[in-house]
């Protein structure tokens, strides 16, 4: 049996699910997204096994011992609301949260034993940590600063002429009525400071890179597809290329990465313990590789179908591929 975690809307899931029924007709399969909730459970030193029940009230079990391989892809595990009840104190609802909590973790645990891709217990690793073994081990990064004081980030700016702001952790989604705002990588000048305080909230600026192209890098059980993006051509998409003229898209091409540069990302990726993820990078004017950030989780439809990568299929051969479950 082949376990994925993922969201009912990932396309590149269902992708990736029609490769395996496409391959093995008769591999089971059985994908759980973030709506649907862990109904029943029961955990013992030989065995694991829980209930789902999906939106439909459709209930479904997932017996650890079946499990031949298992893919995160996103979303996580969620208990049914039965479990918690929100008239006890708070402290006590907060403790039977953190009860459930610990549960999930130990599933992740358990299934990262199991020949698979990726974790939720790794999905989100702290860009400024990656950033700083990214240099450790090799990796040209961007000049940064992170700080309180509006005069260091206008002394950062002048100094580095040109720089971008960011999320530190992640960009900003915020839902407002029926609109939507995106946070993106922005190109920010001196005058966008003027009506701040002296004191604020804890801001990025990187020097910004002067580009010839980006790269977003699908790596897959240690092996490396690149795609090259020139994006830098077009005034919509220069700063951040998710910018995304559909009018005019960037043209994006397969790619050969350097081997000195796939060693020192396969030592990152073996760093963060991760075997599958999407890898930012942007080929300077001096034909420098500059590191930006690698997702654990990120779409590789947009890297597998212009590239002809078949990268849906290479996961589901990934995924048949069976080695049994002990505990």
């Amino acid at each position: 049996m082949i376990l994925i975690v993922s969201e009912s809307t990932d396309y590149s899931t269902s992708a990736v699910i029609s490769w395996i029924n496409f391959l093995k007709p008769s591999a089971e399969i059985i994908r759980i997204n973030y709506t649907d909730k862990i109904s029943a459970l029961s955990i013992t030193n030989a065995s694991i096994k829980f209930t789902f029940q999906r939106w439909n009230n459709e209930a479904i079990e997932v017996d650890f011992s079946n499990i031949t391989s298992y893919w995160y892809r996103r979303g996580k595990f969620d208990f049914d609301k039965a479990f918690l009840n929100p008239f006890f104190q708070k402290q006590l609802y907060k403790y039977e949260q953190d009860e459930l909590k610990s549960i999930a973790t130990y599933l992740h645990y358990t299934l990262k034993k199991i020949k698979s891709l990726n974790s939720y217990l790794n999905v989100a690793p702290n860009k400024l940590m990656v950033n700083n073994l990214a240099e450790s081990f090799g990796l040209i990064t961007t000049e940064y600063i992170i700080t309180t004081e509006k005069k260091s980030l206008l002394n950062f700016a002048a100094e580095k002429a040109g720089v971008v702001t960011k999320g530190i952790d992640e960009s900003i989604f915020l839902e407002i009525d029926e609109d939507a705002i995106n946070g993106y990588t922005e190109k920010l000048v001196a005058e966008d400071l003027n009506e701040y305080s002296d004191k604020i909230f804890p801001t990025l600026l990187q020097k910004q890179v002067d580009k010839k192209y980006e790269l977003r890098i699908f790596y897959l059980d240690g092996v490396f597809y690149p795609m090259a993006i020139f994006s830098q051509r077009d005034e919509q998409t220069r700063v951040d290329f998710r910018r995304y003229n559909f009018k005019k898209e960037n043209r994006c091409v397969p790619f050969k990465l350097p081997k000195s540069v796939q060693s020192k990302l396969r030592l990152l990726m073996n760093k963060l313990d991760l075997n599958c993820g999407s890898i930012d990078m942007i080929v300077n004017t001096n034909n420098e590789f500059v590191f930006l950030e690698v997702n654990p989780v990120g779409q590789f439809g947009m890297v597998s179908e212009p590239c002809n990568y078949f990268l849906e299929k290479k996961i589901a051969e990934f995924l048949l591929k069976q080695k049994v479950w002990k505990n």
